[in-house]
């Protein structure tokens, strides 16, 4: 599972930090509402959409050797990051809420926004 968040939510959480006195100098954990495994955002976004969206499947063993192969690091890094989803990452976000408690967009509504090109509000 991943705790997928939008852009949007991570730039108010951005504003939100510089007016909250309890955010400043803290690292806080900030996701969205939702956690999904990456099948089930392909699955809301093919629900949108109102179609099946071709999928592929690469194996845990593929992503290690990709990363232990890699000959630079950015592949070294993508590779990495793939290998995050294998393994989900998942947020304690309530000091964040608690402090800055957002509306977050969830993958629906993210991707009824994309899927019919209107822009998501801030």
């Amino acid at each position: 599972m991943i705790a997928w968040v939008s852009y949007h939510d991570v730039a108010e959480f951005a504003v939100l930090s510089l007016e909250t006195r309890g955010a400043h100098n803290q690292i806080l954990q900030v996701a969205g509402p939702d956690d999904l495994s990456p099948l089930d955002v392909v699955g809301i976004f093919q629900e949108r959409a109102g179609a099946p969206f071709e999928t592929q499947f690469v194996p845990e063993e593929a992503l290690l050797a990709q990363a232990e192969s890699a000959a630079d690091p950015l592949s070294e890094t993508f590779a990495k990051l793939q290998l995050e989803y294998v393994h989900g990452c998942l947020m304690n976000t309530s000091e964040a809420m608690s402090l800055m408690p957002v509306k977050l967009t969830s993958v629906a509504q993210y991707a009824a926004g994309v899927l019919h090109g209107k822009a998501l509000a801030v």
